[in-house]
């Protein structure tokens, strides 16, 4: 969704380097907007639908998909970075690491909330935050746990999800050797 994000912007406009630079950086701006106002009203809105069920989940696997190929599979550009490149990709990596834990808080709020054993019995917004950061960090869950086998796939694709975070800022932070 991305690509076709930015397909649009840049069929608007002229072709010099600066404007196509301009233009796909605006549409990943407006892509991310998008991506977290629908995961707000998921999460805010607690919406049990296929529709929720199935685009969280796909826009996980686009916010890791879209990380790895940009920063560790594709050709960096010839260009150096400059200091604004390196704040846009400070501020993507973080924006795309947010997005991690509350798309997860919703997997765990909504579709598996009867799958793990909550504190007081309650599932909350609250809860299902603390569960995502603690199972992401791989802290004690305290009062949490999953109570059958899909439940247990999920806290550990978390922690796999994670890992692969991890993997993209040691890949792309260390220094090349020439």
């Amino acid at each position: 969704m991305v690509e076709w994000t930015k397909q649009i912007f840049l069929w608007a406009g002229k072709q010099d380097d600066a404007g196509l630079r301009l233009r796909r950086s605006l549409a990943i701006d407006v892509y991310e907007v998008a991506k977290w106002t629908a995961l707000i009203v998921a999460v805010i809105g607690t919406k049990d639908s296929l529709f929720w069920t199935c685009l969280i989940p796909y826009l996980l696997a686009s916010n890791l998909f879209s990380h790895f190929y940009y920063h560790v599979w594709k050709e960096p550009e010839s260009r150096p970075f400059d200091h604004v490149d390196m704040q846009r990709r400070l501020t993507s990596f973080i924006l795309a690491f947010g997005f991690m834990l509350v798309g997860f808080a919703y997997i765990f709020l909504v579709p598996l909330q009867n799958e793990i054993t909550w504190p007081d019995g309650a599932a909350s917004t609250g809860n299902a935050l603390f569960l995502s950061v603690a199972n992401t960090f791989t802290l004690t869950y305290g009062g949490y746990g999953p109570e059958s086998q899909l439940g247990r796939t999920v806290f550990v694709g978390e922690i796999i999800y994670a890992f692969f975070f991890v993997v993209i800022i040691v890949a792309t932070s260390l220094p090349e050797r020439r």
